[in-house]
């Protein structure tokens, strides 16, 4: 039988109100953190730069506004040396 790799998911979401976060059910390998832009004073991009990444190899989806999308995926692949095929970006509005 086959080892299976414990896989980490880090996920951050940012919301427009504190009032929109929701807790899934629990996840062991689950690191959810939650930004409300009425509240917090980080920006997600600065909460990522906190972030430790695995050292393993590691994928990345984003998803949000353009710019946003577009600065996390060049901090990604330009700032923590993810490779660019590491990372799916998807920009809903500009």
């Amino acid at each position: 039988m086959a080892k299976r790799n414990n896989l980490k998911t880090i996920a951050l979401v940012e919301t427009e109100h504190s009032d929109d976060a929701r807790n899934p059910p629990a996840m062991h390998d689950l690191h959810l953190t939650w930004l409300a832009r009425e509240t917090d004073d980080l920006s997600i991009l600065d909460t990522l730069a906190h972030v430790s990444l695995p050292n393993d190899p590691c994928y990345a989806f984003i998803a949000g506004g353009q710019k946003l999308v577009s600065s996390i995926r060049r901090h990604l692949v330009n700032e923590r040396g993810l490779p660019k095929d590491a990372v799916t970006f998807t920009g809903y509005w500009r």
